[in-house]
């Protein structure tokens, strides 16, 4: 068949780039395709090229993708297009999957036994937790597993040596290395081999055994890869030694959108493709077939500014659209009340079309069954806003907001990890030995992380005294002689704290614990970050005591576990990992406030270490790619004088970012930077806030500390401290951010 032919008969349309990408079968290729560029077309229509035009038999080919939904969806796409006859000829696999048809080959034909695969993650946890528990001398939470298990990921994937274990250990203060060892002993012990040994043992097997390798080189001589800035560096060598021998090496992908660094993806190899395999051709698909102008030029001048990438510039097919929209707030709390008013006015647009189809159903006279099948497919026609996130515990504030008000909501990532984090169940801790002053076991876990002061060696006689006497543990500590004054005085402090607490709403009670109490000072000791202290305050915010705050994370928790989400629902809640390869007519980003999104910010690159510039432009490139997920509107919450990503996005110099006085915000239009008129405080954030005081009848005033506060009316709110009364504008104390 004549490629002439083969466009008109399968009614190919794809521009120049697209087609030159198609065409390149003998070199090795690599194809560098930005957001939205139709790379997954190119890739099914370049191999029914190879069967149809160049008669390659399909047995030959290997398409390699990068997850098992992906290898079925590869599949599915080719088989539609060129038919399932032909699709059952090729093979689609994961790199995993490849790496298990070597093993078993082998296995086969040496009729030697291999290793078994663990393949329930229950089961590596086990060992994991077992491994921990060795080295550490105590249990590890379901959130230190799965730090832990992608650490050991890591270390597999990057082929780490010993000496780079041990630095990496110390990076994350546990025995990393120990903890290596006995898991790894663990699995030889029961003849298992995790998912990353599978690869380490395939391509051992390769190098010890010529003819294993022969075989695979020659039944595979051609060789595609999907997503190839997330394969891992141990991936890579296996890619390489298949694909040694006749260099038909296929490579699709671009660094730019490369966000799994946590997961050991090594967008290195792209940057040194050419070096690898010289001669090879480095093609470009730079269209963005998904986008507004507005989005698509943006987002190439932000990703423009990273380091480690080729020189390319993404452009937009479709016309520049409606401003980029921002939203500027005084804290991350702000953001939620928007975020709330977006997801009521998604359920009012759903519920618009809904009527408008009813109506048409009933013209036509259609059947009840009819009605009802209709409704129950997804809404035709509705758009899809999604908010997008850096981590998962991000949005854990408004679903706690959409589920008081019974809005409707699909989040996609059922993450749990954060409610057994450290820090959550310190705050627990806490909270719960307020109510319980007695129990021994609470006051072991948090003693030396508030203020107390106390040595370990007097616990135990505290606690006999305690019981002994039946009094609160604290109180007995003030009857030790041997205890220094000066600890006894930070006792006493710390008993009238945990007094305080019991008459504190949530949020005050979060806030005195990270404060006066001295949690925060015992973060900040051991480096352990702080921002799931600004999480549980945001929750705790809505709640009228500690106990309920202890009582709403079980709640939030039973939730996000159990809740059947409408997939279908036109309000999607995603962390911007979750969101790649997908598209959103409406996308809100939030928590882009530099200290969290990104977590450290790097003024001037070229004089930052390797190890810290790779971090943050990883940063940078997961927004770029919460950017490229918009198609029509892309709406940013920007932080005054603290939004490095926002700004430069929208093109901001430094001079550009002073606060604004008069609350403006920035859009842009036309490559040019254009001030609106906005309100910093929107309505539903300033009634939210409004309810709390009538509800709660307190406030923390940034100047006058805790007050009591009692609604006039609906503008003006009256505060008592323990020195002066006065009377407040509640909205200018909002926008001042003078109350908590």
């Amino acid at each position: 068949m004549t490629f002439g032919e083969f466009i008109n008969k399968y009614n190919i349309q794809l521009n120049e780039q697209q087609l030159a990408a198609v065409k390149s079968v003998e070199k090795p290729t690599l194809i560098l395709a930005v957001p939205g560029s139709g790379k997954t077309r190119v890739l099914i229509t370049r191999l029914g090229y190879m069967i149809y035009c160049l008669a390659i038999e399909p047995e030959s080919i290997l398409t390699l993708t990068y997850t098992v939904p992906a290898t079925m969806e590869m599949k599915t796409r080719f088989a539609e297009m060129f038919g399932q006859e032909m699709a059952g000829k090729l093979n689609f696999r994961t790199i995993n999957g490849i790496a298990a048809k070597i093993i078993n080959y082998f296995s086969e034909k040496s009729h030697k036994e291999v290793y078994n695969l663990l393949d329930k993650e229950s089961d590596r946890y086990r060992l994991l937790a077992e491994a921990y528990t060795e080295a550490v001398n105590s249990r590890p939470t379901e959130s230190d597993l799965m730090n832990l298990s992608t650490r050991i990921t890591y270390i597999k994937n990057m082929m780490l040596s010993k000496d780079e274990i041990a630095v990496l250990g110390e990076k994350e203060d546990i025995p990393i290395h120990k903890i290596f060892d006995i898991y790894n002993k663990k699995l030889r012990d029961g003849f298992l081999m995790d998912y990353d040994d599978q690869m380490i043992y395939a391509i051992n097997l390769l190098k010890l055994c010529k003819d294993l390798l022969r075989d695979f080189q020659e039944t595979y001589k051609y060789i595609c890869v999907d997503e190839a800035q997330d394969t891992s560096k141990i991936q890579h060598e296996l890619i390489n030694m298949l694909a040694g021998k006749y260099r038909k090496l296929f490579m699709v992908g671009d660094e730019d959108q490369s966000i799994y660094g946590f997961r050991a993806a090594y967008p290195e190899a792209l940057i040194s493709f050419e070096e690898n395999y010289p001669g090879a051709n480095v093609l470009l698909m730079e269209e963005n077939f998904r986008s507004a102008g507005e989005i698509v030029k943006a987002a190439d001048r932000f990703v423009s500014k990273n380091t480690m990438r080729h020189e390319k510039h993404m452009k937009a097919t479709r016309d520049m659209g409606v401003d980029i929209k921002t939203i500027k707030v005084n804290d991350r709390k702000d953001q939620y009340s928007h975020l709330i008013e977006a997801a009521r006015q998604c359920q009012m647009e759903k519920y618009e079309i809904e009527q408008s189809r009813m109506k048409k159903y009933q013209t036509e006279q259609s059947r009840i069954n009819g009605v009802e099948s209709g409704f129950e497919e997804k809404t035709m026609g509705q758009k899809v806003t999604a908010v997008l996130y850096p981590e998962n515990e991000c949005i854990l504030p408004v679903i706690d907001r959409l589920e008081r008000m019974n809005i409707p909501y699909y989040v996609k990532n059922n993450d749990l990890t954060f409610f057994s984090n450290k820090v959550v169940k310190d705050i627990r801790d806490i909270i719960l030995f307020a109510y319980d002053t007695k129990n021994t076991e609470l006051f072991t876990r948090i003693y030396f992380k508030v203020s107390t002061y106390i040595g370990r060696d007097y616990l135990d006689r505290i606690y006999r005294l305690s019981k002994k006497e039946d009094i609160p543990i604290l109180q007995a500590a003030l009857k030790i002689p041997e205890i220094p004054s000066g600890s006894k005085q930070s006792v006493g402090k710390i008993i009238r704290q945990f007094e305080n607490l019991l008459k504190d709403n949530g949020g005050q009670a979060i806030g005195r614990i990270a404060g006066t109490m001295g949690y925060n000072d015992y973060l900040q000791r051991y480096k352990i970050k702080t921002d799931k202290i600004d999480i549980i305050k945001a929750i705790a915010s809505m709640e009228p005591s500690a106990m309920r705050v202890v009582e709403r994370l079980d709640e939030l928790a039973k939730i996000i576990s159990t809740k059947k989400f409408n997939k279908n629902s036109n309000f999607v809640l995603s962390t911007i990992h979750s969101s790649k390869g997908l598209e959103y007519d409406r996308v809100f980003i939030m928590d882009g406030k530099d200290g969290i999104f990104p977590s450290k910010v790097i003024a001037r690159p070229e004089k930052a270490d390797t190890e810290s510039l790779k971090e943050y432009e990883e940063e940078r490139r997961l927004y770029y790619v919460a950017v490229t997920r918009a198609k029509d509107e892309l709406v940013l919450f920007t932080f005054v004088n603290a939004s490095t990503f926002s700004d430069e996005l929208l093109g901001l110099e430094k001079a550009d970012r002073k606060p604004s006085r008069s609350g403006n915000t920035i859009s842009v239009k036309n490559g040019l930077v254009e001030k609106t008129k906005t309100i910093d405080i929107s309505d539903a954030r300033y009634k939210e806030k409004l309810e709390e005081i009538k509800r709660t009848g307190k406030v923390v005033h940034k100047k006058l500390g805790e007050c009591k506060a009692r609604v006039i009316d609906d503008r003006m709110v009256e505060l008592e401290s323990k020195t002066k009364k006065i009377k407040c504008d509640l909205r200018v104390m909002l926008k001042n951010q003078l109350i908590e």
